[in-house]
């Protein structure tokens, strides 16, 4: 289902594509930000890289390269400047990282260091929950190091607002429950795995 979240998603990921902005998405679970992501990061030039708690700066740089076709060895330095290197001669690239939440203050500055030496020519998404804005403020309200130059570097936010109740009355009616007093009961559900949830369990109710 095409929602307004998902179509927001890609206009900001052509946004930070054409004017090489870095952007910051937020939104709670279940808002479909990881399945809009990875159907976006379909396009050439595109890499999709999701962050989970053992990612190091080596792993993910590594991760990158072998992302981009590029075969190299070397320190995080002579890494992290081949990438830049490969992105500043493609057309129209695209960074998004997922779960931003869990990068690390080395992985936050590896990135700051990425930023700084493609933002001519590349463009960035940050995705995570709620949390992840939140918690680059609390890094820069204690004066973490590096932290208030890379919330700087975040050109603009977007959180997603979940599902309208048109948006959800559709997907209801696509699903076979086209009863208003029915639909009234899913009506709060604005997210769209939790709406999926329970529809799947009203459907083996019913079956």
């Amino acid at each position: 289902f095409q929602t307004s979240d998902c179509t927001s998603v890609f206009e900001l990921c052509a946004n930070a594509t054409l004017k090489q902005r870095m952007i910051g998405l937020t939104g709670n679970i279940g808002m479909r930000k990881t399945t809009s992501l990875t159907a976006y990061a379909k396009r050439k030039n595109v890499y999709y890289y999701y962050i989970d708690g053992t990612v190091t700066p080596r792993v993910f740089l590594k991760d990158l390269l072998r992302m981009m076709g590029v075969q190299f060895e070397g320190n995080l330095n002579a890494m992290l400047s081949k990438i830049a290197e490969e992105l500043n001669t493609q057309s129209d690239p695209l960074v998004i990282l997922d779960e931003c939440a869990k990068l690390s203050d080395k992985m936050m500055l590896v990135l700051h260091s990425l930023r700084d030496k493609t933002m001519l020519n590349c463009g960035f998404v940050l995705a995570g929950m709620p949390d992840f804005k939140n918690n680059l403020i609390k890094q820069v309200n204690r004066g973490t190091t590096g932290y208030a130059e890379f919330y700087r570097r975040i050109n603009m936010w977007h959180e997603l607002k979940g599902l309208s109740t048109e948006e959800i009355a559709f997907i209801l009616s696509e699903n076979g429950i086209t009863d208003k007093d029915e639909q009234r009961e899913f009506r709060k559900l604005n997210r769209f795995g939790d709406l999926m949830n329970e529809i799947n369990l009203h459907k083996s109710v019913s079956a």
